[in-house]
């Protein structure tokens, strides 16, 4: 759950409440599925525990996010994604690989380039 994972961040000299106080947060989280709904909606529907009514608002758990940029004159490039698991799903996950790689939008970078670091 996701207050659950801020309130156990540990960081010295500072509070969990303060560690997501960023202007950017990288998150390397899985939390197995995106609601595209409110906040307010979603800690309702769990605490009548209608869970079912959130997958309505499912927004898929696989996919990927990406992250590139130069420090001291090295490129740098992040890329977290969450395909399919097991054997029997191999060609759908290479497929899901081969969309990400396809579709990676980089300022003044086509998709084949920002894979290409060292």
């Amino acid at each position: 759950e996701y207050q659950t994972v801020v309130d156990y961040l540990a960081f010295s000299n500072c509070t969990p409440a303060q560690a997501i106080e960023h202007d950017y947060i990288f998150w390397s989280g899985d939390f197995n599925f995106r609601i595209n709904e409110s906040i307010e909606n979603i800690k309702g529907a769990c605490s009548r525990q209608e869970y079912a009514s959130l997958w309505q608002h499912d927004q898929g758990t696989k996919g990927a996010v990406s992250l590139r940029f130069t420090l001291y004159d090295q490129s740098f490039c992040f890329i977290n994604s969450h395909f399919a698991a097991h054997a029997e799903y191999t060609e759908y996950r290479n497929s899901e690989y081969q969309t990400v790689v396809d579709y990676l939008a980089f300022p003044n970078c086509t998709p084949a380039q920002a894979i290409e670091h060292e």
